[in-house]
């Protein structure tokens, strides 16, 4: 694992973590075209340059992408830059990619697990649609169990208070 990855790896999950409880879509935008901007010959060469200034770089990223990032993707940048971190950029878009895969695949594992859970409930249910006298029967039959219930509570109630 390179040092590049390592040092991406906290900017990406704070960017990804982020994006995924505001408006990711936005973000996978977002992060399209820095992967664009990042994967430049050019801007490669001047990310990784030592005679250009952290605020001058980031002056370039953003020109290119005027007008096509948000405030918060902006002051992300503007974060990496402040740190000297924009000259691993192209990592920080790879981890947020693997984090939106991995987070898709849960996604899809929960939905699969939750359809499973409630399917029986929703046969059970739909099989009472088919037949109301049942279920009028086992309403009538809880009511009159809550009713017994609630009596023999006032009954220990009004005991304990002294009321007959």
């Amino acid at each position: 694992m390179s040092n590049d990855v390592i040092i991406a790896r906290p900017y990406a999950r704070a960017a990804f973590e982020y994006a995924k409880n505001h408006d990711l879509k936005s973000w996978l935008i977002a992060i399209a075209l820095l992967s664009e901007v990042a994967n430049q010959t050019k801007i490669r060469a001047l990310l990784r340059d030592p005679t250009v200034t952290p605020q001058q770089r980031l002056t370039v990223i953003k020109e290119i992408c005027a007008g096509m990032l948000d405030q918060a993707q902006e002051n992300f940048l503007a974060t990496l830059a402040s740190n000297k971190r924009l000259f691993c950029l192209s990592e920080i878009i790879n981890l947020f990619h693997q984090y939106y895969d991995e987070y898709k695949k849960l996604k899809e594992i929960l939905a699969k697990d939750i359809i499973k859970f409630i399917t029986p409930f929703r046969e059970n249910r739909m099989a009472l649609e088919k037949d109301m006298d049942s279920v009028r029967n086992i309403l009538k039959r809880g009511g009159e169990m809550a009713k017994k219930r609630a009596m023999e509570k006032m009954a220990r109630v009004k005991e304990v208070i002294g009321v007959n």
